[in-house]
C-alpha cells in the first residue's frame, strides 16, 4: 500500500502467582500464567486516504492531520489450573481454571 506503514506486533509473558492459598480470593484471578499477544498497526501518511475517505497527509498550514492510524490487538492470558487448600474461608478451597481474552481497537491521529 503506497503511503501506508504497516507494523506487526507480538508478545509473550510468564508470571507466577503472587497470592498465597491462605488469602486467595476467587474474585481476583491469580495463578501461574502465560500471556500471548498479537496485533497489527496501519499508519496512513503522505497522499494516502484513511478508510478511502479522509486525506492523511495534511500540510503544515492546514488543520488536517499529518497521519492517521488504526491499531488492532488481541491478548490471551492462560492461567494454569490452581488448587487452593487451607484458605481462611473454607468455601474458597477448590480448583480454579481461568482464561482471559482481551481485544482492543485504537485510532491514532498525528498532527
Amino acid at each position: 500500500l503506497p503511503d501506508w506503514d504497516i507494523a506487526v506486533r507480538a508478545g509473550y509473558w510468564h508470571s507466577q502467582k503472587a497470592i498465597p492459598d491462605l488469602t486467595f480470593n476467587p474474585a481476583i484471578p491469580d495463578g501461574d500464567q502465560h500471556a500471548i499477544s498479537g496485533g497489527l498497526g496501519f499508519m496512513c501518511t503522505g497522499n494516502g486516504r484513511f478508510l478511502g475517505l479522509i486525506p492523511c497527509g495534511g500540510s503544515d498550514k492546514a488543520l488536517r492531520p499529518k497521519g492517521l492510524g488504526l491499531d488492532i490487538a488481541y491478548k490471551a492470558v492462560l492461567y494454569e489450573d490452581r488448587t487452593v487448600a487451607g484458605n481462611v474461608n473454607p468455601t474458597v478451597n477448590g480448583t480454579y481454571r481461568t482464561t482471559l481474552h482481551v481485544g482492543s481497537v485504537n485510532i491514532r491521529v498525528n498532527f
